[in-house]
């Protein structure tokens, strides 16, 4: 009994057990961590494609709201839209297009503009009685390798000529 109570220090396994139990918990950390930082990675993506695509159909909205609805021009399956603007519908044409993964603007025989980019699917499924449907799809790669893909679609109401 007298050995025991001058003991001084930890056994092998006191100090094994420690070292397995903060290993442990320092993995279980890194997990969390790892998870976390991944999680912000796709929202932070998201948010960004989200916000471009946004951007972009608001534009493509906003001027079409100034067309002059006999202009407007949708041809079936192009991925295009044409209308021109003002009130004598005289000013030049405005074409959005899709051209490789880029949405462009362009008006009359100008240099087409790009206003987004990573869109995979312009459509305009629909453009009569002054109501012109939209949708654009873009699509992004994570720093981690995953796809994203957004979808978002509007409704716009052109004005009558």
């Amino acid at each position: 009994m007298h050995a025991v109570a001058n003991r001084r220090g930890l056994t092998f396994v006191e100090v094994l057990l420690v070292t397995l139990i903060v290993g442990m918990v320092g993995g279980i950390l890194l997990m969390v961590a790892t998870s976390g930082q991944s999680a912000w990675l796709m929202t932070d993506a998201q948010l960004l494609t989200l916000t471009e695509t946004q951007r972009a159909l608001d534009r493509v909205s906003e001027d079409l709201r100034q067309a002059c609805q006999s202009t407007v021009s949708c041809p079936a399956g192009a991925g295009q839209l044409v209308f021109k603007q003002s009130p004598a519908c005289a000013d030049p044409a405005i074409t959005y297009s899709l051209s490789g993964t880029n949405l462009t603007r362009q008006v009359g025989t100008a240099v087409p503009v790009t206003i987004a980019t990573g869109v995979t699917g312009f459509a305009v499924p629909a453009c009569a009685g002054g109501l012109v449907n939209l949708s654009l799809t873009a699509q992004a790669t994570t720093p981690n390798g995953r796809t994203l893909t957004q979808t978002i679609s509007s409704q716009v109401w052109v004005q009558t000529s």
